[in-house]
């Protein structure tokens, strides 16, 4: 005896009439988040563990140095010598 109804789902009848309906697809944007989120951590722990020294407290309080440019006139200390060996 052979077999004429092989063995179908009511999946397969509806798809056999058109009758299935579109699925849904949303976007896993998972990646782009966590992505967002690390750069975000990233630049609050690079923000707080920037050098900051005494200058820097200094100019946050107002104070201003005033030597910044400050430069030292080099003098001939060779004129002794210079007596000396003449």
């Amino acid at each position: 005896m052979t077999t004429v109804i092989n063995t179908a789902s009511f999946m397969d009848l509806l798809k056999d009439y058109n009758y299935v309906p579109e699925t849904v697809q949303s976007e896993n944007n998972f990646l782009a988040k966590a992505t967002t989120f690390i750069a975000l951590v990233t630049g609050i722990v690079k923000s707080k563990t920037e050098d900051y020294d005494f200058m820097d407290l200094l100019g946050d309080n107002g104070y201003v140095p005033v030597n910044d440019n400050w430069i030292k006139s080099h003098t001939n200390d060779n004129a002794k010598l210079v007596n000396i060996a003449s």
